[in-house]
């Protein structure tokens, strides 16, 4: 039940993209494209981005660190 909810719930939100971008199609600002071929481009988009490297998790972990020791940091100041 669920995957065929997130599935719909996928379909609605890439057509709701789709639909902004139809009146620029429509008057030849940008190339028309397929509501199929769209879907199709963005989930392979989103598959090929939502895996991180190594290297880039650690670099955002890294980063993140460093933000939480500058908010403690911060809120240590404030508390004196």
């Amino acid at each position: 039940m669920l995957p065929k909810l997130l599935k719909v719930a996928y379909e609605k939100e890439a057509y709701e993209r789709w639909i902004t971008l139809y009146p620029f199609m429509e008057v030849g600002f940008i190339n028309f494209i397929s509501f199929s071929a769209y879907k199709e481009k963005i989930l392979k988009n989103a598959s090929e981005n939502k895996v991180l490297t190594e290297k880039q998790y650690k670099q955002n972990d890294k980063e993140m660190t460093e933000l939480v020791k500058y908010y403690e940091k911060l809120k240590g100041k404030e508390g004196n």
